[in-house]
């Protein structure tokens, strides 16, 4: 959605908030504001008028008004082998709170940049979405990890971490998530990874993450029913690259149930199936 058909449709919405039910999917950037243009009336004399231009919340407009929304994704939807997000940009952080409020039990799958909240924030906020079952996450909104919600996001299949504040993975690794199978890791985290696979991994059968972060024959250990092995490989002229061409973990730490190993990189995006599977 280019920002010129975001603004029209904010519009729309803020002329017409029925339609805003009748809204399943956005796919576009709302990181932007919009103009409103109207008329203002004096109070000391009636006949003047002047033109107003105010600047509101794109975001916050759209999602303040479509209450049945179920996919939310931004155009530069981050996918294995690409490289994550830019920085900068994304919606804010009251405008996500928004769309929790008003759709976050009708939201499946939600991929968007969002800017991190002025001050830490509950992980409460999660509870309401209840129907999420993918989660790409670009924020480094810091959480209070107080009080945290262990049966939220109760529907979350696919979870990917573009970029992240250490306390959401804290945050994370306390809810219960019975239903994730696919992890996508983009940060070099690696304490907070194997805290999070010693209470997921025996959940996790598709699993991406940078080559070294974990080793190798700590995943096949915290991760007994992995299937698919995705690994991030550095430049091809680092040294660790040519590690790979060598074995780097023996047969016998394999998983029986390894089907595939994805080795992603700009310049290559080899399958290397398992004999098993062949």
């Amino acid at each position: 959605m280019e920002d010129e058909y975001a603004s029209n449709l904010a519009e729309v919405l803020d002329r017409n908030p029925w339609l805003g039910s009748h809204i399943r999917t956005i796919v576009g950037d709302l990181d932007e504001s919009y103009v409103v243009e109207s008329d203002y009336s004096s109070d000391d004399d009636s006949e003047a008028t002047q033109r107003v231009r105010a600047r509101r919340d794109l975001a916050a407009v759209v999602l303040g008004r479509t209450t049945s929304l179920e996919v939310l994704l931004s155009q530069d939807v981050y996918s294995p082998g690409d490289t994550p997000f830019r920085s900068e940009g994304g919606i804010s952080w009251e405008a996500f709170e928004i769309a929790m409020e008003i759709c976050g039990s009708t939201l499946q799958k939600l991929a968007t940049r969002i800017c991190a909240a002025s001050s830490p924030m509950s992980p409460i906020i999660f509870s309401r979405f209840t129907s999420l079952r993918s989660l790409v996450w670009e924020c480094k909104t810091v959480f209070d990890l107080d009080e945290i919600p262990s049966a939220a996001l109760p529907c979350l299949t696919d979870l990917t971490l573009a970029k992240f504040h250490s306390s959401f993975f804290v945050a994370l690794t306390r809810m219960q998530l019975p239903s994730l199978r696919t992890l996508v890791l983009c940060e070099h985290e690696t304490e907070p990874t194997v805290d999070f696979l010693r209470f997921h991994g025996n959940k996790v059968v598709d699993l991406t993450c940078s080559y070294g972060e974990v080793g190798t024959k700590h995943i096949f250990e915290l991760c007994p029913s992995i299937r698919i092995l995705g690994l991030y490989l550095p430049h091809p002229n680092s040294p660790i690259l040519m590690k790979v061409t060598t074995p780097f973990v023996s047969e016998n730490d394999i998983s029986n149930t390894l089907e595939k190993i994805v080795l992603h990189h700009s310049y290559l995006c080899v399958h290397l199936r398992s004999s098993s599977a062949a």
